[in-house]
């Protein structure tokens, strides 16, 4: 999969950083941890099935130890979930592509992230507040005629 995924981040040079975990147990949190807090985004490919494969564990930490670092949903692509076939053929037709990481590569790089709550929170309530005050102006100058 390593194969695939540096061939469909080739177009998007500098914007997309590949980590390659050669093992999962133990693999290596801290490095996927402090990928997600550099890029804000998560996109998790392997070979094996979408349930009860090794991806949830992955999307499980992430969610838990860096949910406030990511600025888009937590992406896996794997296998549907089917028998992984022994034929090469019939497994290459299953196993994720470089067009389907590629495609889900240009989704995440799109995405677009809301501001910050607080940003939006205040500039929320300026906006309120601003229309409290003009409609207690209008109370007044009706109350005057």
């Amino acid at each position: 999969m390593v194969a695939r995924c540096l061939e469909a981040a080739r177009p998007f040079a500098g914007r997309i950083s590949v980590l390659d975990l050669r093992t999962i147990i133990p693999w290596d949190q801290e490095a996927v941890l402090e990928n997600v807090r550099q890029t804000g985004k998560v996109l998790i490919v392997h070979e094996d099935t979408l349930t009860n494969g090794f991806a949830g564990e992955i999307c499980a930490v992430v969610v838990s130890q860096a949910f406030t670092d990511l600025d888009a949903p937590v992406e896996p692509i794997g296998v549907p979930d089917i028998p992984i076939p022994y034929n090469i053929r019939m497994m290459n037709a299953i196993v994720p592509s470089v067009a389907s990481i590629r495609a889900t590569m240009e989704r995440l790089l799109a995405f677009y992230t809301l501001p910050a709550w607080n940003d939006f929170f205040h500039a929320r309530s300026t906006e309120i507040f601003a229309f409290d005050c003009s409609l207690q102006q209008n109370q007044k100058a009706i109350k005057a005629c």
